[in-house]
């Protein structure tokens, strides 16, 4: 594949997958992002959907759409375009409270790390995190940058419940669970901000090239901020990116 053509896969009548080679690169998946509003402008009344991974983008097309006028167009696909690229994206900060009572998994891996929990804190709180896709729940971002000391296999046997909330690191990515559910990733602290509300217009905030930074936080501020959150008066900081 090249890094800058894509792979063209088509997927029953009306989906269409272009993957590149180019592995976690942020810049390369800016332009990715860019690629997909650029199609949505152009073909409003032709696409349905389109998701973004790590280095593909999943089209799907009205009923009928997906002709071969299409996939000649996108034959012709090439990211060389956007080398000039400029975007703004938001920087949106996670107040987060890594303690045992929440993060089960906190100890245990930094244990295992053969560091102290603080460091461990430390570390993962030290990085700006780009959200690549969000997925597998509503709202759950998957997060690059995760510093590879940080590294750890998903767990062999998932838990049966994890909380909304709780930020967990799975293979070389650190997320957070939006909703309850089962997962295999350990848990090291949790945030009292909802990622997923589904009584908002617009019940994800975060999206694809966005950035996050991690604030550890106690747990008094922990309970305040939830209240807040509950409340429906907690507003997320966040600040513009210029690219």
């Amino acid at each position: 594949m090249n890094k800058t053509k894509p792979k063209i896969t088509r997927l029953g009548n009306d989906i269409m997958s272009l993957d590149w080679s180019f592995g976690i690169e942020p810049k390369m998946h800016q332009k990715i992002l860019a690629l997909a509003d650029d199609l949505r402008t152009r073909h409003p009344q032709q696409i349905r959907d389109i998701a973004s991974g790590y280095q593909s983008l999943l089209v799907t097309f009205k009923n009928g759409f997906l002709n071969d006028d299409i996939h000649e167009e996108f034959r012709k696909i090439d990211l060389s375009r956007f080398d000039n690229l400029s975007v703004n994206t938001n920087r949106w900060f996670i107040p987060v409270y890594y303690h045992e009572s929440v993060g089960q998994d906190l100890k245990l891996l930094a244990e295992e790390k053969k560091m102290s929990t603080e460091d461990l804190i430390r570390s993962h709180s030290s990085v700006h995190y780009r959200i690549y896709f969000t997925g597998f729940l509503p709202g759950f971002p998957y997060l690059g940058g995760l510093p590879k000391l940080l590294h750890t296999p998903r767990k062999q046997t998932p838990a049966l419940s994890i909380s909304a909330g709780s930020v967990g690191i799975g293979g070389a990515q650190t997320g957070i669970y939006p909703v309850n559910s089962p997962g295999g990733w350990h848990i090291i602290g949790k945030t009292p901000v909802r990622l997923f509300d589904i009584h908002k217009a617009e019940p994800v905030f975060l999206k694809a090239g966005d950035e996050i930074i991690f604030e550890p936080i106690d747990k008094d501020a922990y309970l305040q901020i939830k209240g807040a959150v509950n409340a429906g008066h907690y507003e997320i900081r966040k600040e513009l990116i210029h690219d």
